[in-house]
């Protein structure tokens, strides 16, 4: 009869401390998922902030111009501190990219564009896009009135994405920057930060700087 008893309480005593290390286990997962998210959260704020900017060259009140920077276009594209694609990119990774906005059903993404420093520090992230590199300098338009301060600027263009590298299933957050790197892996399960992110940009439509499709 004891024996039955020790054995029915080791059982049941095996049980509760298998329940509880599930529970630990999966709670674990839920605070990393959270850290992850919030990682990528501060992250993508961190370049969305700075969408736009660039060094002031003029600010007259009174002139026609108004406010000039030295934030130019970028790669034959128009001036954009921010431009977001409801479905995507075409083809983000592998080595016939292509970063034209997607007609197909996908996982929203966007590029960030800003004025950096013309000297690098990939340590400290001065002069660096967000892979830690050095933009390629952009020539300033002759017309242009930064043109008389430098001919060319640096111009980092981050474009942010949610794909699966080669022989990988899971979804990952990326980022690609224009200082000729590849694209750089971030975090994995932060799926969901770039969904939450889109309101954000999506509000800053009309900043005039900025374009969704």
């Amino acid at each position: 009869m004891s024996t039955a008893i020790g054995l029915g309480l080791l059982l049941l005593i095996s049980t509760l401390y298998l329940a509880s290390n599930a529970s630990f286990r999966l709670n674990n997962e839920h605070m990393r998922l959270q850290q992850d998210g919030s990682y990528a959260m501060n992250l993508m704020a961190h370049h969305l902030r700075q969408a736009g900017f660039g060094r002031l060259i003029l600010d007259d009140p009174y002139a026609d111009t108004g406010q000039i920077t030295d934030f130019v276009p970028v790669e034959g594209t128009l001036a954009l501190g921010l431009h977001g694609c409801d479905n995507g990119y075409v083809r983000p990774l592998g080595s016939r990219r292509n970063f034209s906005c997607s007609r197909n059903p996908g996982m929203a993404s966007f590029a960030v564009s800003y004025r950096v420093d013309d000297i690098h520090d990939a340590a400290t992230g001065l002069g660096a896009d967000c892979n830690g590199a050095q933009p390629i300098a952009t020539a300033v338009p002759p017309e242009h009135p930064a043109y008389q301060l430098a001919p060319q600027v640096m111009i980092a263009r981050n474009r942010f994405f949610v794909g699966a590298g080669v022989g990988n299933t899971v979804n990952s957050l990326y980022c690609h920057g224009n200082g000729n790197i590849g694209a750089l892996f971030l975090r994995s399960r932060s799926n969901m930060s770039i969904v939450t992110a889109m309101p954000y940009w999506q509000r800053t439509a009309s900043c005039g700087r900025c374009s969704h499709r």
